[in-house]
C-alpha cells in the first residue's frame, strides 16, 4: 500500500507593485500529506495513508468495524507540508516570510509545528510519520489564526527551492483537527539592467560609464543585476572619444542637450543619474545620450556638423554641397573664434541658430537671394568671396579697414542699420558697376 496521498496541491503567485516601495510578494499554498498510525490493543502498529476527510493532527479511539465483542484502535494523525519556493528568485534580499495557520471548522485539539528533513521521501510513509513525530519544535498554534515569522527558515532554504514542515497534535486522546496553511513572502527581487552609450560601433564597444557598485570606469554596453528598491547611480564619462574618433560630450545646453533614456524614453538631463531600482526596470536599458562634437576647424566638412561648444578655427572652413553646418547659441552660450579665417558655402548650407557669439568680431556676412553663404572677419575677404548680385551685410561695430571691389556688378553693400555699422576706411571700385551702398556710416 502506498504510504501517502496528496490531499491538495495548489500554488499561486500574487505580485503587487507599490509606488513608495517596490517589494514584491508571493503567497504560496503548501502541498500537504497526511499519515495515520493505528495502534491496536495488542500494540500492533500499521502505517497507512488516509482519505481526504481525515485529520492533520490529533488522536481518537474508534471501534473496529464488525467486531463483537467490540475491538478498539487508537488512531494517531500526523502531517507533513511542503512549500514550493521556486517562484522566489534566488538572490532576493530584504526577505520576510510569514507562515499563516488557520484551524479547520471541527478542530478540537492543538497542533505543534516542527521542522522536517530536507531529504524527506514523501513516498515513504514511515519516514513521513517520523519526520512529524521527531522534528524540531517551531511553534504551537495557540490561537486562530496563528502567524509565525518564518523569514530565517525561508532564507536558509531558498536556494534548495522548497521547505518542509511537520505537524502533530499535543492534546489528549480524542482531540483532532485540520489546519489550512499559506506562506507569504515579501522580497526585493534581483533586477537585470543594461547600461549603454549612444555611440555607433560594429564591435559592440560603446565607450565607458561609471556605475555604482563597480570599481573604476566600466565598458558598455554592460548588463548586471541589482535588487529592486536598491539605489543605483549612473554617471556619463565626459568628454570621451568614441570608436569613430569623434569627441562625445555631456552637453547641458538648452538645445541639443544630453539626457538619459530608458528604453529610448527620456528620463533626466542630470548627470549623474541616481534612482531607486524597481521591478519594472527588469530587462530595461539605460542609455546616456551624448552630443557628438564633430568639428572641422580647417578645410571642407565631410559631413554635416552642429557646433554647440566653443570652437576655434585653424584655417578657412568650407561647406560643400549636401552638407549642413549649424552654429548654435546654446545655454551656456558657445563661443566661436574665427580668428582671421572664414566659413563659406561651396554648395552646402550654413545655419545660425539663435545668436551665436563670435569672439573675433564678425565683420560681414554674404547672402545670395536671402541665403547665407559666408561668415567673414574682414570686409575684403567678404567682398572677394561675393559674386555679382550678392549681398554683403556689414555687422554692428566700428571697423577700420580699406578694401576694394573688383569686377563685381550689382553688388549690395549695407550695414545692419545706419548708426551701428561704421567703417573707418576707404572703398575702392575697379571694373565694377551697379554697387548699392546704404546704412553705412
Amino acid at each position: 500500500m502506498k504510504c501517502l496521498r496528496i490531499i491538495f496541491i495548489f500554488s499561486f503567485i500574487m505580485l503587487y507593485y507599490f509606488t513608495a516601495y517596490s517589494q514584491q510578494y508571493h503567497t504560496v499554498l503548501g502541498v500537504q500529506f497526511r499519515t495515520k498510525v493505528d495502534k491496536w490493543y495488542n500494540s500492533q502498529q500499521q502505517y497507512t495513508y488516509y482519505d481526504p476527510t481525515t485529520y492533520d493532527y490529533g488522536s481518537e479511539r474508534l471501534q473496529i468495524p464488525n467486531t463483537d465483542p467490540p475491538v478498539y484502535a487508537d488512531h494517531y494523525y500526523h502531517a507533513v507540508i511542503r512549500f514550493d519556493l521556486s517562484s522566489i528568485p534566488i538572490g532576493s534580499t530584504n526577505l520576510t516570510a510569514t507562515l499563516y495557520a488557520h484551524e479547520g471548522s471541527f478542530s478540537t485539539g492543538r497542533a505543534r509545528i516542527v521542522t522536517a528533513p530536507d531529504d524527506l521521501n514523501f513516498n515513504y510513509m514511515l519516514g513521513c510519520w517520523n519526520a512529524a513525530e521527531n522534528g524540531g519544535y517551531l511553534f504551537e498554534i495557540t490561537q486562530d489564526p496563528y502567524n509565525y515569522n518564518a523569514s530565517s527558515i525561508v532564507a536558509q532554504k531558498l536556494s534548495q527551492r522548497y521547505i518542509n514542515f511537520g505537524m502533530k497534535g499535543v492534546s489528549d486522546l480524542g482531540n483532532t483537527g485540520t489546519i489550512d496553511f499559506h506562506l507569504t513572502i515579501y522580497y526585493d527581487a534581483p533586477v537585470t539592467i543594461t547600461t549603454d552609450n549612444n555611440f555607433t560601433s560594429n564591435i559592440g564597444d560603446h565607450g565607458e560609464m561609471i556605475i555604482s557598485g563597480f570599481t573604476g570606469n566600466q565598458r558598455v554596453p554592460k548588463t548586471f543585476q541589482r535588487n529592486s528598491s536598491s539605489n543605483l547611480t549612473l554617471q556619463a564619462v565626459s568628454p570621451q572619444t568614441d570608436n569613430q574618433g569623434y569627441q562625445e560630450l555631456w552637453y547641458t545646453g538648452s538645445s541639443y542637450h544630453s539626457e538619459w533614456q530608458r528604453n529610448d524614453v527620456p528620463q533626466s538631463q542630470n548627470n549623474p543619474l541616481s534612482f531607486t531600482v524597481s521591478s519594472d526596470d527588469n530587462g530595461k536599458t539605460y542609455k546616456a545620450i551624448y552630443r557628438q562634437l564633430k568639428v572641422t576647424t580647417s578645410g571642407a566638412l565631410s559631413s554635416s556638423e552642429t557646433w554647440f561648444t566653443n570652437v576655434t578655427l585653424t584655417g578657412n572652413v568650407t561647406v560643400p554641397s549636401g552638407v549642413t553646418l549649424t552654429l548654435t547659441s546654446g545655454s551656456p552660450p558657445a563661443l566661436f573664434d574665427l580668428r582671421t579665417y572664414s566659413i563659406t558655402s561651396t554648395g552646402g548650407t550654413i545655419v545660425l541658430q539663435g545668436n551665436p557669439i563670435f569672439i573675433t568680431p564678425l565683420r560681414a556676412k554674404v547672402n545670395s537671394s536671402g541665403t547665407l553663404k559666408g561668415l567673414f572677419t574682414s570686409l575684403q575677404s567678404a567682398v572677394n568671396f561675393a559674386s555679382s548680385g550678392n549681398e554683403v551685410v556689414v555687422q554692428s561695430g566700428t571697423f577700420t579697414e580699406n578694401f576694394s571691389v573688383v569686377s563685381k556688378n550689382n553688388l549690395t553693400l549695407h550695414g545692419i542699420d545706419a548708426t551701428h555699422s561704421i567703417i573707418n576706411g576707404t572703398i575702392s571700385l575697379n571694373s565694377s558697376s551697379g554697387l548699392n551702398i546704404y546704412n553705412l556710416y
